[in-house]
């Protein structure tokens, strides 16, 4: 893999990218493109400066930081001791069971090169790429910059991502980047969660979720699970605390739409994770706390999601609302009354027996008296609830303004005749 040594110039550092022969001066033309320098293009963006000379420019002193080439392969300068001696994270290759190479070497032995881009990173290097990345991020959410963190995170996520296996590849890579995937996943979607980026919240959940479900069902007879046994991550930790928080993130997502049934359900399946790993994973108790709470939380939303739905359909409709306790408006008690009467009068109607088919003769004077009766007594006869009223009583209001509209325009005419 080729690499372009970095160089020190008047105008900071810079990357030899060109060269030419110039026949004026006769002499062979560098183009360095300048690391520090940036100018604007016409569309707002910006792109490195670059410097023409014919000088060799001297390469530049590593520093702490800087991806150094060296005999046993590039790596990072991760520290410089009094007497300069730098201390080399080796990145292109690792020892047997994953053990990293440090080297140490005079600065004579390295010289500084330009970062590997990520499309040109062995799985190595990527995975200690997107570690590097991971570290940033967690300085940065615990100083409650969650949207650097947040880009931070999806970079680590997207540097592993499209990882092609194959048969050489070892369970022990393979750890690494679950372990990657997993962790940065979680703490991506907490970073969503805390600006409020649902959408997000639940993908990067959701993400988490389905390789921790991939490798729960295949628990029995995983070798990657026995390696990540190995290194520290038991089942309790693994399908218990990383399980619950890919689901507490993915129904607080789900909440914040506002769609709280959906969230109870992953609700549910995290308090059963709970009490199957509670006794042996001490560290459980807070999130029961967390899922507990958004229970409520979600319970509550439902509600007057319901409550919304009710006050929608009157609004339509206009047809009776239920309150909490199931009771109805008076008036549709009154129909129910009233409806009930009327079947249990039809009821004794045909139960009663059968006298006389012939109409017999009504008795007018009878039904005078009694009509008498009743006035005289003072009391106004019942009227028949379904006997229909009249177009008189229908039409009382609108037949009294005619009249006194009549009256009046006959006491105006009257007045101006005798005017005349």
């Amino acid at each position: 893999m080729a690499v372009k040594p970095i160089l020190a110039t008047p105008y900071g550092r810079g990357v030899v990218v060109q060269t030419s022969y110039n026949a004026d001066s006769r002499c062979l033309m560098k183009g360095i493109e300048l690391i520090d320098w940036a100018k604007p293009t016409l569309k707002g963006s910006k792109k490195p400066a670059m410097l023409f000379s014919p000088i060799s420019f001297p390469l530049v002193e590593p520093e702490i930081g800087d991806t150094v080439q060296s005999i046993f392969g590039h790596g990072k300068v991760m520290d410089i001791r009094q007497d300069q001696t730098l201390v080399v994270r080796i990145s292109s290759w690792r020892l047997a069971r994953r053990s990293v190479v440090t080297c140490y070497l005079s600065k004579g032995c390295v010289r500084v090169v330009q970062p590997i881009p990520v499309s040109r990173m062995n799985i190595y290097e990527k995975i200690e790429h997107a570690q590097d990345l991971k570290a940033e991020a967690s300085v940065c959410f615990t100083s409650k910059r969650y949207q650097e963190a947040l880009a931070l995170y999806a970079k680590a996520v997207d540097t592993v991502r499209y990882i092609q296996h194959d048969a050489n590849s070892s369970n022990e890579n393979r750890a690494d980047l679950l372990v990657v995937m997993i962790s940065c996943c979680n703490n991506a979607g907490t970073s969503c969660y805390q600006l409020k980026q649902w959408e997000d919240c639940i993908k990067f959940g959701q993400s988490a979720l389905n390789l921790l479900e991939a490798l729960y069902r295949k628990r029995e007879t995983s070798k990657l699970l026995e390696v990540l046994r190995q290194d520290g991550f038991n089942d309790s930790k693994l399908f218990g605390i990383w399980r619950v928080k890919s689901l507490l993130l993915v129904s607080r997502g789900l909440l914040g739409r506002s769609l709280p049934e959906e969230a109870i359900k992953k609700l549910k399946t995290a308090s059963d994770i709970i009490s199957s790993y509670k006794s042996i994973e001490p560290g459980l108790s807070g999130l029961e706390k967390e899922v507990r709470n958004t229970y409520n939380r979600c319970k509550h939303q439902s509600k007057l999601n319901k409550q919304k739905e009710k006050q929608r359909a009157v609004a339509m409709f206009g047809g009776p609302m239920k309150d909490d306790g199931g009771s109805t408006n008076t008036a549709s008690h009154k129909s129910a009354s009233t409806n009930s009467s009327r079947c249990s009068a039809a009821k004794s109607h045909e139960t009663e027996p059968h006298v006389s088919t012939l109409p017999s003769k009504p008795n007018v004077k009878a039904a005078y008296s009694i009509s008498r009766k009743g006035e005289t007594d003072g009391q106004k006869p019942e009227a028949d609830p379904d006997e229909e009223p009249s177009f008189v009583e229908k039409h009382k209001e609108f037949l009294l303004c005619v009249l006194a509209g009549v009256v009046g325009s006959v006491l105006i005419f009257n007045t101006t005749t005798r005017r005349w």
